[in-house]
């Protein structure tokens, strides 16, 4: 994208400090690179993606500390991504790290 915004950067480390419009700008670009048309999940795939049916942790199957970066375990800074389990759809970092427009961006194909 030319620049990463992040106070805490790394290759394998979320973006963090990135508007709504930078990630639109994301999957734009993604795109073009890829020829394939990526975009941001609706309310309601952000919704079921990251909800009750697709967290083991909701359902009491798992502690917290294994699926989620958070105030307790994070030591206060980002981690690199996809280092705790992911959930039942295969996503990763779902809860916690840091707050993010768009974790499925490149799941996610119209």
């Amino acid at each position: 994208m030319g620049k990463n915004p992040s106070q805490t950067q790394g290759d394998n480390h979320p973006v963090e400090n990135a508007s709504w419009n930078d990630a639109v700008a994301f999957c734009e670009k993604l795109s073009v690179k890829d020829r394939k048309h990526y975009r941001l999940p609706t309310e309601a795939e952000w919704e079921y993606s990251c909800g009750p049916e697709a967290d083991p942790y909701s359902f009491g199957e798992g502690n917290l500390d294994d699926f989620a970066w958070y105030k307790a375990n994070s030591g206060e800074a980002t981690h690199d991504v996809a280092t705790k389990k992911p959930n039942q759809w295969g996503l990763y970092d779902m809860h916690g790290n840091v707050w993010q427009w768009a974790p499925m961006v490149t799941a996610l194909r119209r």
